[in-house]
């Protein structure tokens, strides 16, 4: 099976709005598309909770997956388990 992995500490709606249209494309292709991020209670006041908290509903209707992990702080893209980008 083949997946793209994007790891990045704030997701907003800009930033989710970018890529979210690859993202529909890889999924119709069949990738997994996995997005691991912060939980939108730990975003920090640069971005805040209720913006990233409505870019998250977005990503999980386009059928991405979200995945929050508590400290994270990870800017990767792994696609077929291959790091792209850090």
């Amino acid at each position: 099976m083949y997946e793209a992995i994007i790891e990045s500490s704030f997701i907003t709606n800009k930033q989710s709005y970018i890529p979210l249209p690859i993202f529909i494309k890889l999924k119709k292709r069949g990738v997994r598309v996995i997005v691991n991020t912060k939980d939108p209670l730990e975003q920090n006041n640069n971005y805040t909770s209720s913006e990233t908290s409505e870019s998250i509903p977005n990503l999980h209707h386009s059928g991405i997956q979200v995945i929050f992990t508590e400290g994270h702080h990870r800017k990767l893209a792994i696609i077929d388990r291959t790091v792209l980008w850090k």
